[in-house]
């Protein structure tokens, strides 16, 4: 009879701890565990987003992109029939290249056109942000030239970037150049016939960047001593993705009901537990 009476209050006990147990994960106290929470997303093929509303550029067909197969074959084609286009320059330096190069030289800064900007607010707590786009030089990038082709000295450091700021911190600078092969080799080329030059895009992507605020700035932007944008070189992004990376469940918030409903069964719980611990 005793050992009937110890295990029956062994399996009480257990049954209490499991109901605890129960509890915690109900309010968010169990393991923490990765989420990855897409937060904003663009392909241009409607109305430009009020997140993108307070930057430079415009949504344009999306030229001979549209056409482009990726990879030959798959018959997946990433861009549809428009892209968004940033041609702005500032009217910088490009006319002052002989006056020799600035020091310090600054590329992501020296002669920047005005950005792109998606602007967030009001995210969930996260610890980290992933960025994912496609990038697309147009016309005459003169971010450097091909092996044993002899160009003008000063085309050797003017160079055109293609920068991205996060919360006004640079966290991207490169160059590219339009001609014949991208000395960078990061994509398909093609040529649209505009100025007997090729141009290119790229899938560019950008994993666990650190960031914790609840809002969120992201600009795109050309730079560099020779940038002149308009007709002469201008970028395009498409198929934009903005995601957070969080820890652990979203935090629940009780209603009254429902904290009612607990507080009474904890109430009767707790007198059901007196009773079978005298026993034991």
């Amino acid at each position: 009879m005793n050992r009937l009476i110890l295990r029956y209050c062994a399996s009480k006990k257990l049954l209490l701890l499991v109901f605890f147990l129960l509890i915690l994960v109900a309010f968010g106290w169990g393991p923490v565990y990765a989420e990855k929470i897409t937060v904003f997303t663009a392909d241009f093929e409607n109305t430009l987003p009020s997140e993108m509303s307070g930057g430079a550029g415009n949504i344009v067909e999306s030229q001979g992109f549209s056409g482009i197969e990726y990879p030959s074959g798959s018959g997946i084609y990433p861009f549809g029939n428009y892209f968004f286009q940033n041609d702005m320059h500032n009217g910088g330096n490009y006319n002052n290249l002989q006056k020799g190069l600035p020091q310090p030289y600054n590329p992501s800064e020296e002669n920047a056109a005005s950005p792109t900007v998606i602007y967030l607010e009001g995210l969930q707590s996260h610890t980290s942000i992933d960025l994912e786009f496609l990038f697309g030089i147009i016309d005459t990038w003169d971010g450097g030239y091909p092996d044993g082709v002899t160009y003008p000295s000063v085309h050797d450091w003017i160079g055109d970037y293609f920068n991205i700021k996060l919360d006004d911190s640079l966290i991207f600078s490169q160059a590219y150049h339009s001609y014949p092969k991208d000395s960078n080799g990061w994509g398909p080329w093609f040529d649209d016939g505009a100025l007997n030059v090729a141009d290119a895009w790229y899938e560019m992507a950008f994993t666990g960047i650190p960031h914790t605020f609840s809002n969120l700035t992201i600009e795109f932007y050309a730079s560099g001593f020779g940038w002149q944008g308009g007709a002469d070189e201008s970028f395009i992004l498409d198929n934009i993705s903005v995601s957070l990376d969080t820890e652990g469940p979203p935090e629940p918030v009780p209603e009254p009901a429902t904290m009612l409903l607990l507080g009474s069964g904890l109430i009767g719980l707790a007198a059901f537990r007196r009773k079978i611990f005298k026993k034991c």
